[in-house]
């Protein structure tokens, strides 16, 4: 009797511990969770963006996604894609910085003001993400940075074991519909023999650091400068002009 009585309250705490929702205990006494909340205001960094929840039952399910999410240990160290303001009447009682994409359960991707870094389930995108970042379908993007890149390498020439980085973050034109996360996959393709190719933020040392602009792009034709910078701080410009044909990226490259 005894036995089943322990398997019992055993059993009785792990049901309790589900319907709990596992909660962060920070997180549950932070102010945001401790408040009414009115409206939720998500901003898109870097870029003109913002969605404002003002639905009751999605501000609860937002706040409460949040409160569940769980401390991480592992910082990308990438540029977060939007921040979250929760209010309370006219007074702003939470800000959260959002990465997204992330998957793995011990990577953050969300950050609070003083640093604190946690992982909340990326299913929280689904209040927001396809709302402020729309999809233009371009085509040919990852082959246009990819190429991009391996011709600007070859124009400078750098030294066996170089770590490059490239910096396409603030490249609005293409990048505006696509997150941090698949921007850095983009760049984790560009494969040549002795070189580190790099994300910005990744290392704190580099050799070289590539910066692309691109002032016009459509899915067979684009226009471009880039800056190469090398760990002495001599810059280099170049022009390009280019086309999409036989299923690769041509460009016409001069210095600018």
């Amino acid at each position: 009797m005894k036995k089943f009585f322990t398997v019992f309250i055993l059993i009785a705490a792990l049901l309790f511990s589900s319907c709990s929702g596992g909660a962060n205990k920070e997180l549950q006494k932070a102010e945001f969770n401790t408040k009414t909340i009115d409206r939720i205001v998500i901003n898109k960094s870097g870029y003109p963006g913002r969605y404002v929840i003002i639905n009751n039952d999605s501000i609860n399910n937002f706040k409460n996604t949040l409160v569940k999410s769980s401390n991480a240990s592992v910082n990308t160290k990438l540029k977060p894609d939007f921040t979250f303001e929760l209010y309370s009447d006219i007074k702003k009682v939470g800000t959260f910085k959002y990465l997204a994409g992330v998957s793995d359960k011990h990577t953050a991707n969300l950050f609070d003001e003083n640093g604190n870094m946690y992982h909340v389930n990326p299913s929280i995108e689904n209040f927001f993400l396809k709302r402020i970042m729309k999809k233009d379908n371009r085509a040919n993007v990852t082959d246009y940075y990819v190429s991009f890149v391996k011709l600007l390498i070859d124009k400078t020439k750098p030294e066996s074991k170089s770590t490059i980085v490239v910096d396409i973050s603030k490249d609005y034109y293409v990048t505006k519909s696509l997150t941090t996360m698949e921007q850095k996959r983009i760049l984790d393709s560009i494969t040549k023999t002795g070189m580190s190719i790099k994300f910005p933020n990744e290392v704190d040392k580099w050799d070289y650091y590539i910066t692309i602009n691109t002032s016009s792009y459509s899915d067979t034709a684009c226009a471009a400068t880039a800056t190469v910078k090398d760990k002495n701080n001599v810059d280099v410009s170049y022009e390009i002009n280019g086309v999409f044909k036989n299923n690769k990226w041509e460009y016409n490259i001069k210095y600018k």
